[in-house]
């Protein structure tokens, strides 16, 4: 009585369990920066349950997240999607892979321009035609010699080439992070070249002039965020709240994510309260953390609403989910209580 019960919050970008907080180097196990391309490592290999940032999720009402590695590589490897409960990574885990994240723009000129391995945007995105070329010559030779390997087995023996065609053969989509407005129409450029699926993510510039009405055209999921960060970079000078705004009116679906660990997963729904000041309509924002964040991770079948057949996650609540003064009293996932307010268990407990 007198609470609000919403479906399980859902982050629909982070690298959490793969960036240990407050352990510095040691556990910084988001990216692999021995090469701009490691589109061949899996998040699911580092993840780590015990990672303070899923009890913060759970305190939030936070019940899904997707967790993948970093952005600095051009591919940085294959993300998962797994609920914030759960001793072990396979009892946490929801889908894997979940994508193959690639990050286009200035940081991986910026990380490797001193190892004289990129110096341009051309140089990035002439990386991935490359491997996505190779990648779809060896799925030609299969179709004509009908060697296609079993399922989880690596097709021709090329381990550093079967994210790519696994990319191209539509197992998972690639989740690029966009933060120009040129990032984001190459990502779709790349998209109608190799027959890919495509999320696009950050989109700091996501609301200039043309590209929200292009990707409503196209239907393109966009995950946006995290906005809570100073302008500070030439990617970063168009930054505002009113992106989620502009691409929702444009007709888009939208998620919103805090990037973590760029901003607490704790901070989600206070994202999307920002983005409502600036002009979002409170549904929607709400939606960006529930059931469209949910179809952006392909899961809208199983997460995101209240509805039968649905996995029991839930967010119970005092107050507005958008007011900083609300508290979440408990989480429920897979129908289990896994977080609950101190003086809640002593009120139930009378």
């Amino acid at each position: 009585a007198g609470k609000i019960v919403l479906p399980g919050l859902i982050d629909a970008r982070t690298s959490a369990g793969l960036f240990g907080d407050g352990s510095g180097f040691q556990n910084a196990d988001h990216e692999e920066l021995t090469d701009p391309d490691t589109a061949w490592v899996r998040a699911v290999d580092a993840l780590n349950p015990a990672d303070p940032v899923f009890e913060d999720a759970r305190q939030a009402g936070v019940t899904t997240l997707l967790a993948g590695p970093g952005t600095t590589n051009v591919a940085g490897g294959l993300s998962a999607v797994v609920k914030t409960a759960g001793e072990t990574v396979d009892a946490m885990l929801v889908n894997e892979p979940a994508g193959l994240q690639i990050g286009l723009g200035r940081p991986p000129v910026d990380a490797y321009r001193s190892k004289n391995k990129l110096w341009t945007r051309m140089g990035v995105v002439g990386l991935l035609r490359e491997r996505l070329t190779a990648a779809r010559a060896l799925l030609g030779k299969q179709e004509r010699t009908g060697e296609a390997p079993e399922p989880g087995t690596v097709p021709g023996k090329d381990f550093r080439l079967e994210p790519y065609a696994g990319l191209l053969r539509g197992e998972y989509p690639a989740r690029v992070r966009v933060a120009s407005a040129e990032d984001a129409w190459t990502a779709l450029r790349l998209a109608d070249e190799f027959g890919f699926d495509l999320v696009l993510e950050q989109l700091t510039e996501g609301h200039l002039a043309g590209l929200p009405e292009e990707l409503a055209q196209r239907g393109i999921p966009c995950v946006v965020g995290p906005m809570m960060k100073a302008a500070k970079t030439p990617e970063t000078q168009s930054l505002t709240f009113r992106t989620a705004a502009v691409l929702a009116e444009a007709g888009l679906p939208i998620a919103l994510c805090t990037g973590h660990p760029s901003r607490p997963v704790r901070y989600l729904a206070l994202e999307a309260a920002l983005a409502v000041r600036a002009g979002l309509d409170e549904a929607a924002a709400l939606r960006a953390i529930t059931l469209n964040a949910a179809a952006a991770l392909g899961l809208a079948d199983r997460l995101g609403s209240i509805e039968p057949g649905k996995d029991a996650d839930l967010a119970i609540l005092y107050g507005d989910p958008f007011l900083p003064t609300s508290r979440v009293t408990h989480t429920l996932i897979g129908g289990q209580v896994v977080h609950q307010l101190e003086y809640e268990k002593e009120v139930s407990e009378c």
